[in-house]
């Protein structure tokens, strides 16, 4: 994802999310999260929301990677074949 001056993107296997400088290339900060990344990061307003297979969606700074909320979307597993 590209927005705002940087490219945001996950390795979600790792459960890692990164963001790098989208002039340069140069890594801003990566972030383990909880488990398994589902979707691409989204940007808007300086925030990187993304949202794991644990069931939490995240709210992380644009610019340092700190952790501004995260919100518990799916608190039961539910898989089916």
């Amino acid at each position: 994802t590209a927005a705002e001056g940087v490219v945001a993107g996950a390795y979600p296997d790792q459960h890692l999310v990164f963001v790098v400088d989208a002039a340069g290339g140069k890594v801003r900060w990566t972030r383990r999260l909880d488990s398994i990344i589902d979707s691409p990061p989204t940007i808007h307003a300086g925030v990187l929301y993304v949202g794991t297979r644990g069931g939490w969606l995240w709210a992380l700074s644009r610019d340092s990677g700190e952790v501004i909320w995260r919100f518990l979307a799916a608190p039961h597993q539910r898989l089916m074949v």
